[in-house]
């Protein structure tokens, strides 16, 4: 790259399994580039990010049964999504 010449990279992250909604989460960039003349240049930047969720939830419920006894008990199936 030619002197007082920039560059920019985009970097896509994805928010990890488990995380929380108001988890904070840092965000790391360690950079080292080379120059024949100076040597190793190294620049570490750091971003904090407060994590924002509107979970959705999606629930079924369901009875697979014909017959129900008087007094008997009666069996459901609950089936959870997190959309």
């Amino acid at each position: 790259m030619p002197a007082k010449a920039s560059k920019t990279i985009k970097v896509k992250v994805s928010v990890p399994k488990g995380i929380k909604n108001n988890q904070v989460m840092a965000l790391v960039a360690n950079s080292i580039g080379y120059d024949e003349d100076c040597g190793p240049i190294t620049k570490n930047a750091t971003h904090s990010i407060t994590v924002k969720g509107n979970p959705k939830l999606l629930a079924r419920i369901s009875r697979d049964m014909s017959f129900i006894p008087k007094l008997g008990a009666i069996e459901y199936t609950l089936n959870l999504s997190n959309m």
